[in-house]
């Protein structure tokens, strides 16, 4: 029996339904159409119901796949990937650029060096160290010491690192794990700890603590609050909001902890987090919201003050992420450069990332997180009482951590001083206003955002010039800057190391465009266009990972 059939002899009327149904939604509206339907066949609201369920799941499914357009494209990606031979070709190519990545980064910069894959039979002399670590720095060096860096090098000053370099000798060998056996490395710590509290406006209940960087601070702050609402609210399957220019670094602490992000769009223009959408992402589930002050991509802040209001009003914990403003932005207003208030002073805000080896120009590997509260501080400390080596317990990731790193952050921060850091701010936003001034008499390229900070974001307005072409040209000028996508972009970060360089930047600019206007484009197929230029096409991103883990899997080719 044909489906017409079986339709015809089990549904007789339904040429007559369709008919009523036609006529009462052209003059009732569809609701009154339905509802006649529905009380003539029953069994419509069953089909009703089910097609009105998977159309929510389907929704929310879709979300997480970042909307239908994203979901489709990784449909037919990953369906031509299952074609005979697809993934051999996809193989071919990641290989050969994992060659590139090797050439690039390991055999054209090792060049002629000795490479040591083996313990030397015998221990060399202490000269003989020290001449080939001579020789290493001097290699490293010329690549930051003109001043050209984006980011990076933050000081870079000698004074200031040869002070760093004696504290690292004096404590070389201290553990803050045994404070028993380096109680001045307990002091140290808590000094910073306290010092960084009251830049931010922390009262005496204030607290926190040292981790090796922004991403150990930020992963500490989410372990805290999963821990806690799990605690205090029962939540079991929690989830953080963030706008989607929040740091990478709160989706390693999703994965790590069994968390779901939820990342909302930012406006297109501002590059500020849209919290309207974040308000609307907020769930039963929800035991965070993040704030960037500023995001790294555009330099901008978010509203930070609309975000910890949003907090307060949901009774959700607030996290700003000021691990690149630091040691900066504490000091704009008294530099003469106004921002809102963005730290401890708003009552919704209950932690705050702010790394230290940035513009509190400490060494590499420092960094704080502080709480508002005690409890989430104590949530993110880490004990086990029934181990058979001891009770032990630890405030952050690791159990042993460097005391000389101490040591050399309490001294950079204790010879910076107050004056030293305002000077130091003064200096970096003159120079980075200067720029943005003289980028702005450039028609070829555009501003994004207006940040409020150090970092300077510009992309090419002229179609006919990409944006990356104009930032391989600035490589090839000795420029390092951070290359940045959707919206494709490039930026720089101003510190005290490259303020003096803001006018050679702004002339490289200039003369950048110039090239790359006049250019051959085939000089730019292994730059930063390349690469970058492929990456945003690309639907199925598991390719991009594939190939960034191909650049980490080099870094340890000895």
């Amino acid at each position: 029996m044909s489906f017409t059939s079986w339709l015809l002899t089990n549904y007789p009327n339904l040429a007559m339904d369709l008919a009523t149904f036609a006529q009462l939604l052209r003059t009732r509206g569809l609701l009154a159409a339905l509802r006649a339907a529905i009380r003539r066949h029953p069994w419509l609201t069953l089909l009703f119901s089910n097609a009105a369920t998977a159309a929510v799941i389907g929704h929310f499914l879709l979300r997480k796949q970042g909307g239908l357009k994203k979901f489709l494209l990784a449909l037919l990606f990953s369906s031509l990937k299952a074609m005979p031979g697809a993934q051999g070709l996809i193989d071919a190519q990641t290989d050969k650029v994992a060659k590139d990545v090797r050439k690039k980064l390991v055999d054209d910069t090792v060049g002629d060096e000795k490479r040591y894959t083996a313990l030397p039979a015998r221990g060399l002399a202490e000269g003989e160290v020290l001449d080939i670590l001579e020789r290493y720095t001097g290699k490293d060096q010329a690549h930051w010491r003109p001043g050209k860096v984006s980011g990076g090098i933050y000081h870079g000053g000698d004074d200031l690192t040869r002070l760093i370099a004696r504290a690292y000798e004096m404590f070389c060998l201290a553990n803050p794990l045994h404070p028993d056996v380096f109680p001045m490395v307990r002091k140290m710590e808590a000094e910073v700890v306290a010092m960084t509290l009251r830049l931010f406006n922390g009262d005496d209940k204030a607290c926190g603590t040292m981790t090796s960087g922004g991403t150990e601070s930020i992963l500490m702050a989410m372990k805290a609050y999963r821990d806690h609402a799990e605690a205090t609210k029962g939540i079991t399957e929690p989830e953080i909001v963030v706008p989607n220019t929040a740091h990478a670094a709160f989706d390693k602490a999703a994965f790590y902890f069994k968390m779901r992000i939820i990342r909302t769009p930012v406006d297109p223009v501002t590059f500020k987090a849209d919290v309207d959408a974040m308000r609307a992402a907020i769930g039963p589930n929800t035991v965070a919201l993040v704030a960037s002050a500023p995001q790294f991509p555009q330099g901008v802040f978010d509203d930070v003050g609309a975000i910890a209001a949003l907090g307060v009003e949901r009774d959700i914990p607030v996290h700003v992420d000021c691990c690149l403003g630091s040691y900066l932005v504490p000091y704009l207003d008294r530099a003469g450069f106004p921002i809102p208030p963005f730290d401890f002073r708003l009552p919704g805000v209950t932690s705050i990332s702010a790394d230290t080896h940035k513009f509190g120009y400490t060494p590499k590997g420092s960094s704080t997180i502080m709480y508002r509260h005690a409890h989430h501080r104590d949530a993110q400390f880490f004990c086990v009482t029934d181990w058979p080596g001891g009770v032990y317990a630890s405030p952050s990731m690791a159990g042993s951590r460097p005391g000389a790193l101490i040591a050399g952050t309490w001294a950079a921060i204790m010879r910076m001083g107050d004056d030293g850091y305002l000077d130091a701010c003064k200096k970096i936003m003159r120079a980075a206003t200067h720029i943005r001034e003289r980028l702005a008499r450039l028609p070829e390229i555009k501003q994004l955002g207006a940040p409020e900070a150090s970092v300077v974001c510009f992309t090419s307005a002229d179609k006919a010039i990409s944006i990356y072409h104009i930032c391989d040209e600035l490589s090839a000028r000795g420029w390092n800057l951070n290359i940045l996508q959707f919206p494709a972009c490039v930026h720089l970060c101003v510190t005290y190391a490259n303020h003096t360089n803001a006018e050679e930047f702004a002339d490289d600019v200039e003369a950048a465009i110039a090239a790359a206007r006049s250019g051959d484009s085939s000089k730019y197929k292994d730059g930063a266009a390349a690469i970058y230029g492929l990456a945003e096409t690309v639907p199925d991103r598991s390719i991009i990972g594939t190939i960034a883990k191909k650049y980490i899997e080099a870094m340890y080719i000895a």
